[in-house]
């Protein structure tokens, strides 16, 4: 039930992954609804590209905290599944790494290059700060 992609095997081992019965535990820097995926949703490929988080709606951007979200964040985005493409599916959830900034352009924002995808019973999200790639690697 998970799938691992664009990632290095150094960044694999250094992740903070907790195994539970059953289920593993990431921590990353935000949580994303499904109904925030922009650009990239549909396409047939995950291992090319990224999907863009639409955050143009400041309320929208406020009430799941994406003003502060960086570059090398680790985000989750809920009931997307990127086993192959970019595709909506209420099991599925997809982790990624947060690779370029907001855009004002409708149906783009932060875009999202895919590590994880996994069925949720399989995979939690936990937010918590400092959840980034530069952090792990330390390279910040």
């Amino acid at each position: 039930g998970i799938t691992l992609k664009n990632i290095s095997v150094d960044l694999h081992e250094k992740l903070a992954i907790v195994a539970k019965e059953g289920f593993i535990e990431l921590p990353v820097a935000a949580k994303i609804p499904a109904s925030l995926a922009g650009s990239g949703i549909g396409t047939n490929t995950a291992q090319l590209g990224d999907v863009d988080i639409m955050a143009t709606d400041q309320e929208t951007k406020r009430r799941f905290e994406l003003q502060n979200l960086r570059i090398g964040d680790l985000v989750a985005i809920e009931d997307i599944s990127s086993h192959w493409g970019f595709l909506y599916r209420k099991d599925a959830i997809s982790i990624g790494v947060v690779v370029h900034a907001d855009s004002v352009v409708a149906g783009h924002g932060p875009g999202v290059s895919v590590i994880i995808s996994a069925n949720k019973s399989n995979l939690t999200p936990v937010v918590k700060v400092g959840s980034n790639v530069g952090d792990y690697l330390g390279l910040v």
